[in-house]
């Protein structure tokens, strides 16, 4: 388990990491809206994508530093979206997460 102390929290540091694909349509990423955050876990916008990492935002470290917990429904998951063609049968999306839990010091 990965860990980080309360005043070490920078932004733009990794506190989670997926990977994301799709049998029929290849690798789904941020940047094609192919992935994003569960629907209200994100909403005090403690984190951001970064390329196939989930990493802390300033609110992030704001939060850390003034000593609250995050939510742990926000670092998981991002979820993958998929709109399957209607000719074929659509085989599942997989996405894989990787946490990194923080503690507090």
């Amino acid at each position: 388990m990965d860990t980080f102390n309360e005043n070490d929290a920078v932004v733009g540091q990794t506190v989670a990491t997926f990977t994301a694909s799709d049998e029929e349509d290849g690798v789904l990423t941020v940047a094609n809206g192919g992935v994003d955050f569960t629907a209200g876990s994100n909403g005090d916008g403690y984190y951001a994508f970064d390329g196939e990492s989930v990493a802390l935002t300033q609110a992030g470290v704001d939060a850390i530093n003034a000593g609250t917990t995050l939510p742990r429904s926000a670092s998981p998951p991002p979820t993958a979206k998929a709109s399957p063609p209607t000719t074929r049968r659509h085989q599942a999306t997989l996405l894989t997460v990787r946490l990194l839990f923080l503690k507090k010091g």
